[in-house]
């Protein structure tokens, strides 16, 4: 996914303030505390911005149209930004004259979070605990080096270890058969975090698991 920059005209004064997120525990009387970071990424920035800016109309489309999703930010008009997404749900613009105006919001860091992942060596595809509950539409289609034939089938494993065996197919679901180019819906769970497909392997005449490679939503098989 790819996030769209604030347009925000460059000007200096503005405020930058990190926050590390640590836990603290205190042992006696004596003043000994111990101090950890909490996260993998305890260190959160946010930004004060108060400046003067014309492109005012332009910024408040802009965040008006986000509605509080995520966004990068540059101060350098846009030639780069630090990596990082930030929102913005509450910001002011005082009209100083018909081609100005004054500009101020908190703009606050989010972190990005990993919805799956491939796993197997590019034979699973595992959802992490963010996307648990959500719906996903997924299309399929072959790499230029695959070599299955017909359908493709979509299953759904309830126990990773099972797929990990080679051999306990009866413990996984069928969700769908699809053709090439074809979407398909899934809901993952705890319980239903992976799934994996199958098709005809002309080469061995047995159903077989293909690699596949993802995209986005795309995935494409590449062969056995």
């Amino acid at each position: 996914m790819t996030y769209p920059i604030l347009p925000l005209t460059p000007t200096w004064g503005n405020t930058e303030q990190e926050v590390a997120d640590i836990a603290k525990t205190k042992y006696g009387e004596a003043g000994v505390e111990q101090r950890d970071f909490i996260g993998i990424n305890p260190i959160s920035t946010s930004w004060d911005i108060n400046v003067n800016i014309r492109n005012f109309q332009e910024v408040d489309d802009f965040l008006r149209s986000r509605r509080g999703q995520p966004f990068r930010l540059s101060l350098d008009g846009g030639v780069s930004d630090d990596s990082k997404l930030y929102i913005c749900t509450e910001w002011q613009i005082q009209q100083l004259g018909p081609n100005a105006a004054s500009f101020s919001a908190q703009i606050n860091q989010v972190r990005r979070f990993s919805l799956f992942k491939v796993a197997c060596d590019g034979k699973v595809l595992e959802f992490l605990s963010p996307a648990f509950s959500l719906n996903f539409t997924f299309f399929v289609n072959h790499d230029l080096a695959h070599t299955g034939d017909g359908v493709i089938q979509v299953h759904k494993w309830l126990n990773f270890n099972d797929y990990l065996n080679y051999g306990y197919f009866d413990n996984r679901i069928w969700i769908a058969n699809i053709n090439n180019g074809d979407s398909f819906n899934y809901i993952p769970l705890k319980q239903a975090r992976y799934l994996s497909f199958s098709q005809y392997n002309p080469d061995t005449e047995f159903w077989d698991t293909p690699y596949f490679s993802l995209n986005s939503n795309i995935i494409s098989l590449n062969g056995f």
